[in-house]
């Protein structure tokens, strides 16, 4: 049988004339195991926007790390939480989270995570939500082992957590296939309420493209209040800005409502490069500074999929070792050149095609690496898949 417990304690400060609440389930739950993540459910009472989630990190104190936030609309109930699967959504990667614990047990040490703008949850809405550490990045992340009994529901009353059996997993990054585990940590949210206008997603190109791109963004009523109109903005790189002042919406009549803009000037993208992108959306109604300036302006750092070409030997992850400054991602056909010897040495590295005509070598660390299309290696190229230690696998 679940148990639940009623959290009635708050915790109360002024944040741009919100109140801030908190929803912690430690204690009681008191961490006595860890890999790198961990998923739970929850389900809010009233809107809200969650603005710092409050994770149990281990490690080398004083060192930081990357913290990745992922939603899904359906809540989970037995499927095991891959990030790689549909529905799965990144409300944010987070860098410079401290870790403030050296191992996993009775922590009581927890690192905020912050989420700019904040995420916003509708009366009613019943998300899964999953944390965990980057796979590039260093620390673990503790949590509470579940057994038949346990307490593993919490509520104060607006939001409830969800932490049992069939819905808490553990594990590995991004694929939390450990069952029964409970995230062991907390939030803090505030209340929707007010005139709040705020751009939420990038709707297209995903991914920008190698050429023209036009861009069009999602952009949301974020509090109580009707929203009829805005003054709105984007930036791409150093091109000048594109405005869109007094823009008419239609569909924010209600809280939590959203409409897709369309910016109508296009931008001209090289294969393989980074993108700045910033979007804004400000003066809702025509009335000035909204209840929540901090959520006006979205900005992303996107990457142009494209050829990447090593340029001399070193590891995957280092920038100096391919020809765009950068390491190679999910979405990039990847050749390791005539004389080169490319080294992956980091977990769940991927690209989409990896052609070798040098050598592609496991480090010692890595278990296997993703091919999302093909492998081909050309004559004179050589993969190694034993370095050290066995079971080295291409997936």
């Amino acid at each position: 049988m679940k148990k639940s417990l009623l959290l009635l304690f708050v915790f109360l400060m002024t944040v741009t004339a919100h109140a801030q609440f908190r929803l912690f389930n430690s204690p009681p739950l008191s961490t006595n195991n860890g890999s790198s993540g961990a998923s739970f459910n929850m389900r809010a009472n009233s809107s809200v926007f969650i603005d710092t989630f409050f994770v149990p990190l281990y490690g080398t104190i004083g060192s930081t790390t990357t913290v990745e936030v992922w939603y899904n609309t359906t809540p989970n109930n037995g499927t095991i939480p891959n990030m790689a699967n549909p529905g799965w959504t990144q409300i944010v990667s987070s860098p410079g989270v401290p870790i403030l614990n050296s191992g996993f047990s009775g922590i009581t040490q927890f690192a905020p995570v912050v989420i700019p703008g904040g995420f916003m949850m509708n009366a009613g809405d019943h998300f899964a939500f999953a944390l965990g550490r980057a796979t590039t990045a260093t620390g673990s992340m503790a949590y509470t082992s579940w057994v038949a009994g346990s307490l593993d529901t919490f509520t104060d009353g607006t939001l409830t957590m969800y932490t049992g059996s069939g819905i808490g997993y553990g594990g590995a990054w991004p694929n939390l296939n450990i069952a029964s585990r409970q995230f062991t940590g907390g939030l803090s949210y505030r209340m929707a309420a007010g005139l709040d206008l705020r751009p939420s997603a990038l709707i297209s190109p995903i991914p920008p493209v190698a050429g023209s791109n036009t861009f069009t963004f999602r952009f949301q009523n974020a509090a109580s209040d009707p929203v009829t109109s805005g003054d709105l903005g984007l930036m791409v790189n150093n091109n000048p800005p594109v405005f869109l002042n007094g823009y008419t919406f239609t569909g924010l009549g209600n809280p939590g409502g959203v409409e897709n803009v369309t910016f109508p000037t296009s931008f001209t993208l090289n294969a393989g490069s980074s993108v700045l992108v910033k979007v804004w959306g400000k003066n809702a109604n025509g009335l000035g500074p909204d209840s929540n300036p901090n959520n006006d302006t979205l900005t992303l750092n996107l990457t142009v999929p494209g050829v990447v070409i090593s340029i001399a030997s070193g590891n995957w992850s280092s920038p100096s070792t391919w020809n765009v400054g950068r390491a190679p991602n999910v979405l990039d056909n990847v050749i390791v050149s005539t004389g080169h010897t490319v080294t992956s040495d980091l977990a769940n590295q991927t690209c989409a095609k990896l052609t070798v005509d040098g050598i592609f070598t496991f480090g010692a660390t890595p278990a296997d690496f993703r091919i999302m299309s093909d492998l081909q290696v050309n004559a004179g190229g050589l993969v190694n898949v034993f370095q050290g230690t066995p079971e080295k696998y291409f997936v």
